[in-house]
């Protein structure tokens, strides 16, 4: 008796799974290896993953001058015996000298102005363009060094000048992951409009930490999917957000939202 085996159906790689292995390749890359998806998808995705993997990973170049120097004082001291009662002259390290209080205040002056110019271009560029990549890694970067700034000057100072100035920089710094959170929400919609979904994501509140994914096909299995393919929510928390709201943008009886607290 002859049997056969039906073939395996096709699984394509829909657009929350893109997007998913964009933002999260540590995780939704493995999704590829479902029954049904093609090799090509799988060499993508596995391409796309290792150069992430290979990204974050930071090496230190050897250093071959001091291993070159090293190995010629090995062998000059084994041609050349050193002299009979003689011991190598060592001179004492120089004490570390302590930085200056106003010029470190002044070096950090500098850099919270240039903060506070990025601050106001991108609150400009921001009116009419999607935010860019480059932008939310800056606005990491800048609220690294405020949080420093914070804890050097209004934790940690002691005279007027530097406890206003941690000061400065606390407020400076509230604003900065505002404007991160901004950013981000641009970026994810771009991503969507390019995938050919009008999917508008905009943020809300003082602090604009309530993130809000608006379409007009919005239903429960898309939620689900934004909540546990993707897993949106794991970085809405990283970035401060403390409310996902998902709704079609109907005002009427038609509308539908659905909220998430994190």
């Amino acid at each position: 008796m002859n049997t056969k085996t039906a073939p395996e159906e096709k699984r394509n790689v829909g657009i929350l799974l893109i997007l998913g292995i964009l933002f999260i390749p540590y995780i939704f890359s493995w999704y590829l290896l479902r029954k049904g998806h093609t090799t090509t998808a799988r060499v993508v995705g596995f391409s796309w993953l290792a150069f992430a993997i290979f990204a974050v990973i930071s090496t230190e170049e050897p250093k071959i001058e001091t291993v070159v120097s090293t190995q010629k004082m090995g062998a000059a001291a084994a041609t050349k015996p050193m002299e009979k009662d003689k011991l190598p002259v060592t001179t004492p390290a120089a004490p570390a000298k302590k930085p200056n209080p106003v010029d470190m205040l002044a070096k950090d002056s500098a850099v919270l102005a240039r903060i506070e110019t990025r601050l106001k271009e991108n609150e400009k560029s921001l009116k009419g363009f999607y935010g860019t990549a480059s932008q939310l890694e800056q606005a990491s970067k800048d609220g690294i060094q405020l949080i420093m700034m914070k804890v050097d000057y209004l934790d940690n100072g002691k005279s007027k000048e530097e406890k206003a100035f941690g000061k400065k920089a606390s407020t400076l710094l509230s604003k900065v992951s505002a404007q991160r959170r901004q950013i981000y929400a641009s970026t994810i919609e771009e991503s969507f409009v390019k995938n050919g979904l009008d999917i508008k994501v905009t943020t809300t509140g003082t602090e604009k930490n309530r993130l809000k994914i608006s379409y007009v096909l919005m239903s429960k299995p898309m939620v689900y999917k934004f909540q546990n393919e993707i897993k949106i929510q794991e970085q809405a928390t990283k970035l401060g957000f403390s409310r996902i709201t998902y709704t079609n943008g109907f005002d009427s009886d038609l509308g539908e939202t659905w909220t998430v607290d994190l």
